[in-house]
C-alpha cells in the first residue's frame, strides 16, 4: 500500500510496511510541518481576477502557516480559492496584496479581505459545498479586552464599512474616547466623551428612537442642595452673536396624513439685544393651526403676548368650579370672566349667583383717595356736548328681552382750559320709558327733569316721608306725604312744643283756624308764627280773599288791616340832575323803599361850578313824595360858600330844594373844580 495525504497539513500517512528504512525521515519531516503550522509564511497573488492556492501534500509550503500575508500588485479585486477543498484549517491572513481579497473554497460562503486588513478565518474542507467562515463573526469576549500597552499613543477598534468606516478610539493626547468618521482618531468626530465625563456632539445631531411609549431621555441629578438641577442647556456659541439670532428651538414633529414630518409645535428664543450688560432675551411658544405657524405664547423684552399674530385664536383659564375663569374670544374681539357669552361689551363679567362681580380694593393707609374707578375719554378733539362715559344697567323683562333699565352719563358742557364744565345724568325706566330721574348740570342740581310723575323723598330716622316731593300733585311734604286738596305746601310738623297746640310752624288744613294755611278759594289764607305761651309775636301773610283783609302784604300782632300790611319792597339806583343858576350836574342816587317808606343818598362826586348866588334843586326822585314838606341833610359839601346849608322835599314834587339859614333856596356856591356835596333824606310816597 501507498501513503496517503487526507489530513488537514497534508502530512505523510504511512501505509503497513511502507517507508522501509525511511520512517524515520518521513516521521521528522512530519513533525516540521506540523511546527510549520504554528509559523508565519507569504504567498504571492498574480495581477488576476482569481488565483488558487493549494497546499502542498507531505511537503514545506508557506500557505500551511498560521500566519499567513498574502503579497502581490492586485489592480483588481481577486477571488482566491484555497485547495484542497477538503482541507479543514485555521489562518490568520493578512491581506498586503493591494485589492480586496475574497477567499473561497466551494459553493459555501466566502470571506472578503480588503486590502491592508488581517482576519482569522477557517475552511470547513467540505468538498464542493465548502465554505470559508471569518472566525471572529459574532464573536465573544470575556470579561476584560484591552486595546493598547499603555503607551502615549491612540488606540482604535475600527469598524470597516462599504461607504463609510466608523471607529470608536482613544484620542491619547487630549484624553477622549471619541467615536468618529473613517478609520484615523481624531479625525471627524461624532460623539467624544472626555476624562470629566462630558459628552459632547461636536458636529452632528442626536436621534433616539424606540418602538413603544417609554422614556427615551432621563436628566436625573442626585445632588442633595437647593441649587438647579438637572439642567438642560441649549448652548449657540456663536463667534459673532448679533441681535435677533434665534438662539434654541425645541421643535414637535410628527407625521401628517400624507406621511410627511411636520413640526406641529416650537419653543423657540432669540438674542433681543446682545450688548454686553444689556442682554436681552425673548421666547416664544408656536403651534401650527389650519397648516400654518403661529405665535401662541410670547415673552418679549417690554411685554408678554398671547396670540401676536391676531388670530382667531381663543384664551382660557379655568378655575377649580368655572370652565372659563377668564376667556379671551379672539374671533369676536371681547373678554369674559367667569363664562363664554358674549354680552355686548369688550369685557363681559358674568356669575351665576349674587356674588360680587368686580371689587376694586386699596390697602394704603395713607390719606389719598383709593381705590379708583377711571373712565376717561381720551379724544383728540374734545368739544363742548362731547358725551364722556356711561354706565348701563341692564336686565330682562318678562318676554325674555334685554332692557337697559339704569343709565348713568357724563358730558362735557365746557372743554375750554380752565373753565372746564360738565353734567351728570342718573335715568331709570318708569312705566316702559326712560326717564331723568337727577341731572347734576353746572348750574343747577335738578329732580325730575322733564317733569313727570315721580315723587322724590327723603327718609329720617322716625319719619319715612322727611321730606317729599308729590311728582302728580305738584305738592312738597314735610312729614307728610298726604296732598291735601292742591296745597303745595304741607308742614304737619312740630318746631318747638306751646300753647299752640304743641306746634311752632303748622302748615295745615283745617276747618277755617287761625293758624294755618288752606289752599282752596275759602276760608282764610295766612301763616302763623307765634311765641312760647300766647300770640305776642306774630307774622302773617294775608291773602287778597281774606275779609278783614283788603290787600296783601305782611301784618303784625293781630291786626289785619289793609292799611297795615307791609306789600312792597325795593331797592335800586336813580339819576339826579343839578337846576338852577350855574348849578346843571348829572349825579347818581341809591334808594330803598319799604312799603311807603323811601330811604335815598345822593353823592355828585367831583363837579366845577362858577360862583354865583340863587336858586339850586335835585331832581328826579324815584317816587313822589305824599302831599307835605320833607327835611333832607347835607352832611358833606364844599362846593357851598355858606356855613349852614339844608334841603327839603316839597309835596307833590320829585325834586330837593337846597336852602342856607334864613333864605329858601338861595345859596351861594364857590368857584372852581373838585367840589363835592352829599345829601341824605327819607320820605313816604303818595301811594
Amino acid at each position: 500500500m501507498a501513503s496517503t495525504y487526507v489530513n488537514d497539513l497534508r502530512l505523510n500517512e504511512m501505509a503497513t510496511g511502507d517507508g522501509s528504512g525511511t520512517w524515520g525521515t518521513t516521521t521528522n519531516l512530519n513533525l516540521e510541518l506540523i511546527a510549520e503550522k504554528f509559523g508565519t509564511g507569504s504567498e504571492a497573488l498574480s495581477d488576476a481576477s482569481t488565483a488558487t492556492i493549494t497546499m502542498a501534500d507531505g511537503a514545506s509550503d508557506a500557505f500551511r502557516s498560521l500566519a499567513l500575508t498574502l503579497t502581490g500588485s492586485l489592480s483588481q479585486a481577486c477571488t482566491v480559492t484555497l485547495a484542497p477543498n477538503t482541507l479543514s484549517n485555521v489562518w490568520m491572513i493578512k491581506n498586503s496584496a493591494g485589492d480586496a481579497v475574497t477567499l473561497t473554497q466551494g459553493t459555501g460562503a466566502n470571506v472578503v479581505i480588503p486590502n491592508g486588513f488581517t482576519k482569522v478565518v477557517y475552511s470547513d474542507g467540505a468538498g464542493a459545498g465548502a465554505a470559508v467562515t471569518d472566525t471572529f463573526d459574532d464573536l465573544s469576549i470575556g470579561p476584560n479586552l484591552i486595546i493598547g500597552n499603555g503607551a502615549a499613543e491612540d488606540t482604535k477598534i475600527l469598524f470597516d464599512g462599504n461607504a463609510q468606516d466608523f471607529y470608536i478610539g482613544l484620542d491619547d493626547s487630549a484624553d477622549d474616547l471619541i467615536i468618529g468618521l473613517g478609520s484615523t482618531v481624531g479625525t471627524t468626530p461624532i460623539i467624544s466623551v472626555d476624562e470629566n465625563k462630558d459628552v459632547a456632539i461636536p458636529d452632528g445631531g442626536l436621534t433616539i428612537t424606540t418602538s413603544d411609549n417609554t422614556t427615551q431621555l432621563s436628566l436625573i441629578s442626585t445632588d442633595a442642595d437647593s441649587s438647579e438641577g438637572p439642567v438642560l442647556e441649549l448652548y449657540r456659541n456663536s463667534a459673532s452673536p448679533a441681535d435677533s439670532d434665534v438662539g434654541g428651538q425645541i421643535e414637535f414633529q410628527a407625521e401628517n396624513d400624507a406621511d410627511e414630518k411636520i413640526a406641529y409645535a416650537k419653543i423657540r428664543i432669540k438674542t433681543a439685544d446682545v450688548s454686553d450688560g444689556a442682554e436681552t432675551g425673548t421666547l416664544a411658544i408656536q403651534t401650527i393651526t389650519a397648516g400654518s405657524n403661529r405665535n401662541r405664547f410670547n415673552i418679549q423684552a417690554a411685554e408678554t403676548v398671547i396670540n401676536e399674530d391676531s388670530r382667531d385664536l381663543d384664551f382660557r383659564v379655568e378655575g377649580n368650579g368655572k370652565t372659563h375663569l377668564l376667556f379671551v374670544d379672539a374671533g369676536n374681539d371681547h373678554v369674559n370672566i367667569g363664562a363664554s357669552t358674549d354680552r355686548g361689551g369688550l369685557l363681559n363679567i358674568e356669575t351665576s349667583d349674587n356674588s360680587v362681580n368686580l371689587a376694586l380694593v386699596s390697602t394704603d393707609a395713607d390719606a389719598n383717595v383709593g381705590p379708583v374707578l377711571e373712565l376717561y375719554r381720551n379724544s383728540s378733539s374734545p368739544a363742548d356736548n362731547d358725551e364722556l362715559a356711561r354706565i348701563y344697567f341692564y336686565g330682562e323683562n318678562d318676554n325674555d328681552e334685554k332692557i337697559e333699565y339704569a343709565l348713568i352719563r357724563a358730558t362735557i358742557v365746557d372743554a375750554s382750559d380752565a373753565s372746564e364744565g360738565s353734567s351728570m345724568q342718573f335715568l331709570t325706566y318708569t312705566g316702559g320709558g326712560q326717564k331723568s330721574r337727577i341731572e347734576l348740570l353746572e348750574g343747577a342740581t335738578v329732580f325730575n327733569e322733564g317733569s313727570s310723575d315721580i315723587d322724590f323723598r327723603v327718609e329720617s330716622d322716625a319719619n319715612t316721608n322727611a321730606f317729599f316731593v308729590d311728582g302728580g300733585q305738584n305738592a312738597i311734604g314735610i312729614q307728610t306725604a298726604t296732598e291735601h286738596d292742591g296745597t303745595a305746601l304741607v308742614f304737619p310738623l312740630t318746631i318747638n312744643t306751646g300753647n299752640h297746640s304743641g306746634n311752632a310752624l303748622e302748615i295745615y288744613r283745617t276747618t277755617n283756624s287761625r293758624g294755618y294755611w288752606y289752599a282752596s278759594n275759602t276760608g282764610t289764607h295766612y301763616l302763623d308764627v307765634y311765641g312760647s305761651s300766647s300770640p305776642n309775636l306774630r307774622f302773617r301773610v294775608a291773602g287778597s280773599d281774606v275779609a278783614k283783609v283788603t290787600s296783601a302784604g305782611i301784618c303784625f300782632g293781630s291786626d289785619t288791616a289793609a292799611a297795615n300790611a307791609l306789600d312792597d319792597y325795593e331797592e335800586g339806583t336813580w339819576t339826579a340832575s343839578g337846576s338852577g343858576t350855574s348849578f346843571s350836574q348829572t349825579m347818581t342816587g341809591r334808594y330803598v323803599k319799604i312799603g311807603a317808606m323811601v330811604q335815598f343818598t345822593v353823592y355828585s362826586g367831583n363837579q366845577t361850578l362858577s360862583s354865583s348866588t340863587g336858586t339850586a334843586t335835585i331832581t328826579g326822585l324815584p317816587f313822589t313824595p305824599e302831599a307835605y314838606y320833607t327835611p333832607v341833610s347835607f352832611a358833606h359839601y364844599n362846593c357851598f360858600s355858606d356855613t349852614d346849608v339844608n334841603g327839603y322835599i316839597q309835596s307833590g314834587a320829585t325834586a330837593i330844594y337846597i336852602t342856607n339859614e334864613g333864605a329858601v333856596s338861595v345859596v351861594s356856591y364857590t368857584d372852581g373844580s373838585g367840589k363835592y356835596f352829599m345829601v341824605s333824606g327819607c320820605y313816604t310816597t303818595a301811594s
